[in-house]
C-alpha cells in the first residue's frame, strides 16, 4: 500500500517566512522603540521632577525656597526658614498641580504637608527633543519654590519729621511703608508764608521679634525719640541760637510785652512801634489794632518796667526760612497807685519766617505753667 504526502508550494513556505520575520520585527521594534520611547516619555514629565523636590523637603532639605523675598525685608530669612522647618518636621510632604496652573510649558504645583499648602513650585520646560509621533523628551528647570507661611506678630508705627530717616533692624525705612503724611497743627499760620515740615508716619507688620529702632535727622545724626507701645516718636531737635538772632527775638518779645503794658512809646496812637515783627497781613496785627482802641485804656498806671530771668532757649531752625525759639522773662513794675509791684511773665514760643528780606513773627503760643 503505498502512501501519498502532500508537496507544500513554494508560495506559502515563503508568505510563512514573511509572516513570522514581519512579528518578530514588530515586536523587537515595540519593545526596543515604542516601549522605550514611552519610558522616556513618562520619565520625562513634570510630575517626576515634583516628586524629587518634595522627597528633598521630606529630608528636611529646604535650601531651595526663597524666604528671603517672601518675608518682611526687616529680618533676616533666617529667622523664617528655621521657623517653617520647625512647622514641618514629621509631615507627609506631597504635591498638587496648582488650580490656576494653565501653561503646560511653566506649570505650577502646591506643596503639601500634611493636606495643607506650604508652598508653591512653578518648573519651566529647559529643553525639548521629539520623539516617535507627537511625544517629547522634556527636561525641566525648578523656576522657584515659594514658601508659603504665617508672618510674626510683631510691628511697628514710626512718626517722624518728613526730612528725618527711621531704620528698622539697620533697614531703611521707606515709602514701601509710608502711611500718611501729618500737619504739624503749630505750624498753621507759618504754612501761610514759608514751606513748613510736616510728620511722616510709616508702619511696619508682621515681624517674628520687637525690632530695634533708629531714628536719624536731616543731617545723619542719630536723635533719641519716645516708645510707646508698638509706636516710636521723634520730634525736632534743638540746636544753640546765635547771640544775634538770640538778641533779635528777645528784644522783639520785650517791644511786644510793653506796647500790651502802655511802655511802648507811641503805642497809645498806633501799632507801628510793633509793625516791623510780624507780616504785613498778620492777624497779630490787627489784635493789637483792637486792643490799642478799646481796651488799652484800663492797663494800671505804673512806672518804668524792669526785666529780670531773662531766657532764649529751644532754637529749632527748621529750614533757613523757618525756626522757633522759646522766649522767657519776668517784666517788674511799681504800681503808680498803690505801691506794689506787678510782675507779668512771659513764656513763649514764637515761629519766625523770613519773608521780604526780614525775620518776622508768623504765631506765638504761650506755654502755661501746671
Amino acid at each position: 500500500m503505498s502512501e501519498s504526502r502532500t508537496k507544500i508550494s513554494p508560495f506559502w513556505i515563503v508568505l510563512g517566512i514573511f509572516a513570522v520575520a514581519y512579528i518578530i520585527f514588530w515586536v523587537i521594534f515595540i519593545n526596543t522603540v515604542i516601549v522605550k520611547d514611552l519610558n522616556i516619555y513618562n520619565e520625562s514629565q513634570p510630575e517626576v521632577v515634583m516628586e524629587e523636590v518634595v522627597a528633598k523637603i521630606a529630608a528636611g532639605d529646604i535650601s531651595a525656597m526663597d524666604f528671603a523675598s517672601s518675608g518682611s525685608r526687616f529680618e533676616d530669612g533666617n529667622i523664617y526658614r528655621d521657623t517653617f522647618a520647625a512647622n514641618i518636621q514629621g509631615k507627609a510632604i506631597s504635591f498638587r498641580e496648582n488650580e490656576k496652573s494653565y501653561d503646560a510649558q511653566a506649570p505650577i504645583y502646591d506643596i503639601l504637608a500634611d493636606g495643607e499648602v506650604i508652598a508653591t513650585s512653578k518648573l519651566v520646560v529647559a529643553t525639548s527633543e521629539p520623539l516617535m509621533m507627537i511625544l517629547a523628551k522634556t527636561t525641566w528647570n525648578v523656576e522657584s519654590i515659594t514658601p508659603i507661611y504665617e508672618m510674626g506678630n510683631e510691628g511697628v508705627i514710626i512718626e517722624i519729621p518728613n526730612s528725618y530717616t527711621a531704620y528698622v533692624n539697620g533697614v531703611q525705612v521707606d515709602d514701601r511703608e509710608f502711611v500718611e503724611s501729618i500737619d504739624y497743627s503749630e505750624f498753621v499760620y507759618a504754612k501761610e508764608y514759608v514751606e513748613v515740615p510736616t510728620k511722616s508716619k510709616y508702619e511696619i507688620t508682621g515681624l517674628m521679634t520687637k525690632p530695634s529702632v533708629k531714628i536719624c535727622d536731616a543731617n545723619g545724626n542719630e536723635v533719641s525719640f519716645e516708645e510707646n507701645g508698638a509706636k516710636y516718636t521723634a520730634g525736632f531737635v534743638a540746636t544753640q541760637i546765635s547771640d544775634d538772632m538770640a538778641a533779635y527775638v528777645l528784644n522783639n518779645a520785650k517791644v511786644y510785652s510793653n506796647f500790651f503794658s502802655r511802655d511802648l512809646p507811641g503805642c497809645d496812637n498806633s501799632i507801628n512801634g510793633i509793625r516791623y515783627m510780624f507780616p504785613a497781613d498778620s492777624d497779630y496785627l490787627t489784635l493789637a489794632e483792637n486792643y490799642r482802641l478799646h481796651d488799652m485804656w484800663m492797663y494800671s498806671g505804673h512806672g518804668t518796667p524792669t526785666f529780670s530771668n531773662e531766657a532764649v532757649t529751644e532754637y529749632i531752625q527748621y529750614s533757613d526760612v523757618f525756626f522757633q525759639v522759646n522766649v522767657y522773662f519776668d517784666k517788674s513794675m511799681t504800681l503808680t497807685r498803690t505801691g506794689d509791684v506787678r510782675v507779668d511773665t512771659t513764656n513763649s514760643t514764637y515761629y519766625y519766617v523770613y519773608i521780604d528780606g526780614a525775620w518776622v513773627i508768623a504765631d506765638m503760643i504761650s506755654i502755661i505753667a501746671e
